[in-house]
């Protein structure tokens, strides 16, 4: 009968925490979603203000003496050099994104991992699977 005790006790203890991991992992998923539309936001605003900064500018250097077409030249330049910027970004994005996935599926459990084995029949292993 103490075995049978044993077995329920570690049972729902086992399912208790399971659902305490799932709830935690939603939580931390939201979190880590609120926090990236924070950022979105901010840099929305942050650009919001650069563009209105960049009007003002624009205006005061067409009044110092600078042609449209020039102005228009120096839009270009940046734009050009910017997309060759952005591509090189997203390419090592792409390349740490690659990374990390290559680094989690190294590091996830095997099929056995977590699984309940009664308290009887629980033994430490060297993590061969074998005890």
């Amino acid at each position: 009968m103490g075995g049978s005790t044993n077995f329920l006790r570690d049972t729902r203890r086992d399912i208790l925490r399971a659902v305490r991991e799932q709830s935690l992992d939603r939580s931390r998923a939201m979190d880590e979603y609120v926090e990236a539309l924070v950022g979105v936001e901010s840099l929305r605003a942050q650009a919001e203000r650069a563009a209105a900064k960049a009007d003002v500018l624009r205006r005061a250097a067409r009044d110092a003496g600078n042609s449209a077409s020039e102005l228009r030249s120096a839009e270009r330049i940046v734009r050009e050099q910017w997309k060759g910027i952005a591509a090189q970004d997203m390419d090592a994005e792409k390349s740490a994104a690659a990374a990390e996935d290559q680094n989690m599926d190294a590091a996830e459990p095997s099929d056995n991992d977590g699984d309940y084995l009664p308290a009887e029949d629980a033994s430490p292993t060297d993590g061969s699977g074998q005890q």
